[in-house]
């Protein structure tokens, strides 16, 4: 018989329990195992945790692989199939969170007004790629006012 491939679940809630895990990969098929770093069920100053999960039928495999962006808890999950062959040991398992916890203490260093994602520099235009169009908080204040007033729509 061959081996299912092992399916592995990040961006889990530090707040979700193996039981919720189990609960939810269930209804997709008789699992065969199923992990959830850390095991510490009180250790939730960690911003995520990651869950692994093996089934008994193909078929519920490649069905777990829908539930990517399911919100669970508080959470959007990222499945997808692991290249680890077999569950591996819980600090081979927080290694896949690093790069979240990476952008989230990037994240936090942020000012309220520095964009996260960062729009293109305006030197683009010199290549003959358009400018970015207005933004209507760009648009004069009194232009709104004498638009509105004629009844017209600022776009």
């Amino acid at each position: 018989m061959a081996s299912m491939p092992l399916i592995q679940v990040t961006n889990v809630s530090p707040t979700a329990t193996a039981k919720q895990m189990k609960e939810l990969f269930s209804y997709l098929g008789d699992l065969e195992e199923i992990k959830l770093y850390p095991e510490d069920e009180m250790k939730e100053s960690i911003p995520s945790k990651v869950c692994f999960v093996s089934f008994k039928e193909q078929t519920a495999s490649e069905t777990a692989l829908h539930l990517t962006n399911t919100i669970f808890i508080d959470r959007a999950l990222i499945v997808a199939k692991s290249r680890f062959e077999a569950i591996p040991d819980e600090e081979k398992a927080m290694s896949l969170a690093a790069p979240a916890v990476a952008v989230a203490n990037r994240a936090q260093n942020f000012g309220h007004t520095a964009p996260l994602l960062p729009t293109p520099p305006q030197p683009l235009m010199g290549l003959g790629i358009p400018g970015l169009p207005a933004i209507v908080s760009q648009v004069a204040a009194a232009a709104v006012a004498n638009n509105a007033m004629q009844g017209a729509v600022v776009a």
